[in-house]
Order: structure tokens, then sequence, then C-alpha cells
């Protein structure tokens, strides 16, 4: 009960009532991002699921029974939409326009992933920020399964 009174807590953010991505105001939001902390509608939801893997974006529905204390914990350190979109657009990636494999898929948004899960475990944050530039860079997973660039040669070091 307490899990779901939390998510409720976050839900009654106006901010979480509008899509993370499309930001159409006329669709309800249905499903969070959890690793992203970001909420979004259906349709949305259903390319998170089509074109993105759960390492990127962990889809759930709101109307799920079963919330863990980490996924919860995820939610609240990254406050929502609105410090997610905050952040995104520093990086110019917050907009409806931006396809979503380079929106996720981005440095920034790892960095973003990688910042929730350490303070989500009680750590502060110690990796620097992208910078503007490496931060649009498109990220993958090599066959060994690690993360790498996309194109190494458009990170200014």
């Amino acid at each position: 009960m307490e899990m779901q009174q939390a998510l409720q807590s976050l839900m009654n953010v106006e901010e979480n009532r509008v899509c993370a991505d499309c930001q159409n105001e006329q669709l309800r939001v249905t499903h969070v991002s959890v690793n992203n902390s970001a909420f979004i509608c259906s349709p949305c939801a259903e390319l998170h699921a089509q074109d993105l893997t759960p390492l990127i974006s962990l889809v759930r529905p709101l109307n799920s029974d079963f919330w863990s204390h980490e996924q919860i914990s995820t939610l609240r350190a990254g406050g929502g939409n609105r410090e997610f979109s905050m952040f995104m657009s520093k990086y110019e990636l917050a907009t409806p326009k931006v396809e979503l494999n380079r929106k996720y898929n981005s440095v920034s948004c790892q960095y973003w992933r990688d910042k929730l899960h350490q303070i989500q475990n009680g750590l502060i944050p110690q990796t620097e920020m992208p910078t503007k530039m490496q931060g649009v860079v498109q990220m993958d997973r090599d066959v060994e399964g690690d993360w790498c660039l996309v194109d190494k040669s458009s990170v200014m070091v």
C-alpha cells in the first residue's frame, strides 16, 4: 500500500499528467518509464516497448498492482517529467519532434539513468555531466553487451 501511495503522489504532480515524450495534453498518461522517471501515454509506451530495451526504458503500466521499492525509489529520485524534461532540454532532446531512439539512446539520457540509479542507492553522483556536444551522441551495445558510442568521431574530448 505504501508503494501505491508513493506512486499516487508522483502521479498527482501536474507535469506527470502529460506525456514526457509526445506532450499531447489530450492523451492520458498510463505508463511510466521507470529507469528514466518519465510518465508517458499508451501510444508512446508501445513505441518504447517496440524500439527500446528494458535497460533503456523499463515501461510499467501505472495501474499495475505490484511496484518494487527499487522502482518507486528510482521514480522519486528522478521526480518525474519536469526534472527529466529540464535535464534533456539542456541537450535539445526534450521536444516531441525528437525520435525516441535518439533521445533515450543518447549519452545524456544514459547519464540521467546512471544518476537516478546512484541516487536511488543512496550515493552522490560522481560522474561529470556530459557537455552539450557529448550529450547528443548515440550509444549502443557492442557484441559483449557493453555500452559504446555509435560514432566515436563525433565526440570532442
